[in-house]
């Protein structure tokens, strides 16, 4: 068995100052992309998001504010209307942070810039950098198969930081037929062949 520790990461984006905008008329829609953390660690936080719908306008970037409690708020613009991510780098360890993401459009006519309402969310980076976290193998490994099926337990290892799961990995010599991931610490692999030797 491995230990599931986090998510990969991915480029983060450019930084620009963003233009005043200008209010929205009749037939036009500017809505904030509804966006999800997706990793967290002791100085970055990942955001994702989804092309948002508009109407009557186009979409030309997306604007994130970085909030911390007792400092001057960071505004970063992405560099393109296909942009579904940003990276905010240089964060604090165990620190609370605000993030406010808005989409910045332009009329049909090329004329007026739009900036959306934000979406925001809260989230806390962790208080152990990733390079100092660790975790052992799962020990006191125990079997059980019934027909059809094979029930695995174990005991929690022993690690810096946190723990965010563990992957199971049933095999057939060198095939994987079954994987799982959990946060508990037992798993049952059903739809097994009988008379079959395999390798969790």
């Amino acid at each position: 068995m491995k230990i599931t520790k986090g998510l990969a990461l991915v480029p983060a984006q450019a930084a620009t100052v963003q233009p005043e905008s200008a209010v929205a008329t009749a037939g036009e829609i500017v809505v904030p992309p509804t966006f999800k953390v997706g990793w967290v660690e002791a100085d970055r936080i990942g955001l994702y998001w989804s092309y948002p719908q508009v109407w009557g306008v186009d979409i030309l970037n997306y604007t994130v504010r970085v909030k911390q409690q007792g400092r001057p708020d960071r505004v970063f613009t992405t560099t393109s209307r296909i942009d579904d991510h940003f990276i905010a780098t240089g964060l604090t360890q165990n620190t609370t942070y605000t993030f406010e993401v808005r989409t910045n459009a332009v009329s049909r006519d090329g004329k007026r810039r739009l900036t959306s309402a934000p979406h925001s969310k809260t989230a806390t980076t962790s208080s152990i950098p990733a390079h100092h976290m660790k975790a052992a193998t799962p020990s006191a490994l125990k079997l059980t198969a019934t027909s059809g099926s094979i029930t695995a337990s174990w005991k929690a290892p022993a690690v810096t930081g946190k723990l965010t799961g563990y992957t199971v990995n049933i095999k057939q010599g060198s095939k994987t037929v079954k994987s799982y991931t959990t946060t508990a610490r037992k798993i049952t692999a059903t739809g097994l062949k009988e008379k079959t030797s395999y390798t969790v």
